[in-house]
């Protein structure tokens, strides 16, 4: 993550702040369950990676898609909590 002249990137965020990214050695990070959003106007799509309950080191996953009103984000939070995601 560094420019020219290796010194470390950085741009001006929206409220005018100069942010700089800085490179960084963390250790890897792995988790069990995980969910991805995509986050649309109209729709969000959710993707659920979980184990398999029955093939040990296989995954499953599982598609959703949802309207963007408080009452379907409920449900998907509630389909996240249903499957025990740990990060998304």
């Amino acid at each position: 993550m560094f420019g020219s002249c290796g010194r470390p990137r950085s741009y001006i965020d929206f409220t005018g702040t100069i942010v700089v990214l800085d490179d960084v050695d963390d250790a890897e990070l792995l988790v069990e369950r995980v969910a991805a959003p995509d986050l649309g106007k109209a729709a969000l799509e959710a993707c659920v990676r979980v184990p398999h309950p029955q093939r040990l080191g296989r995954r499953m996953q599982e598609l959703r898609e949802y309207g963007t009103t408080t009452v379907q984000l409920l449900a998907m939070v509630a389909w996240l909590w249903h499957w025990h995601v740990q990060r998304w």
